[in-house]
């Protein structure tokens, strides 16, 4: 089964990514792979790193932000 997670087309949906409670928000409107996401901090790990430098995630059951940044594709903690 084919299928878009997240806005990404997967041939098969299997190979598509675990986000937990990770889910996107919003994107800007000149680029689509620049996301905003909201979830719980026990799935930071499953965050996207398909995503470009200024999308963001906020943990809503800490507070904490996160930034990525695409040359390392890394999300960094603010």
């Amino acid at each position: 089964m084919s299928g878009y997670v997240d806005g990404v087309w997967y041939d098969n949906i299997e190979n598509a990514p675990d986000m937990g409670s990770i889910k996107c928000t919003g994107t800007d409107g000149s680029d689509h792979m620049i996301r905003s996401y909201m979830g719980m901090s026990k799935d930071a790990d499953k965050m996207p790193t398909y995503v470009r430098t200024g999308s963001s995630c906020l943990m809503i059951d800490t507070g904490a932000m996160y930034l990525f940044e695409e040359t390392t594709k890394q999300w960094i903690l603010q």
